[in-house]
């Protein structure tokens, strides 16, 4: 499992790389990382230690962390480069065909 104390806004990239690396994420619901998690992880309240605690309980307990773990192929592979990168030409050609 990734528990990382982390503010700075690189940590959805931290998080994809955990998971695809098949760690479980625990992470503030804060920013980018609702999307980066997904249903690999575990999202607590930001600036809230009983709910980090109780969200790193709840992902160390066997039967959640193989469901996190289940998610994660898919998950990583909706993330991947080429991926992303298809859907941003999608939007510009969209974007060009609408004669903006």
């Amino acid at each position: 499992m990734e528990t990382v104390a982390c503010q700075d806004k690189l940590f959805d990239m931290i998080a994809l790389e955990a998971i695809a690396c098949g760690s479980p994420v625990v992470a503030s619901a804060v920013d980018g990382l609702p999307e980066s998690v997904g249903n690999c992880g575990v999202l607590v309240e930001p600036e809230n230690p009983e709910a980090l605690a109780d969200g790193i309980e709840q992902a160390l307990a066997p039967a959640v962390r193989n469901e996190l773990r289940e998610a994660m192929p898919a998950h990583i592979a909706r993330h991947r480069i080429d991926r992303v990168a298809d859907e941003y030409l999608e939007v510009i050609e969209q974007y060009m065909e609408e004669g903006a």
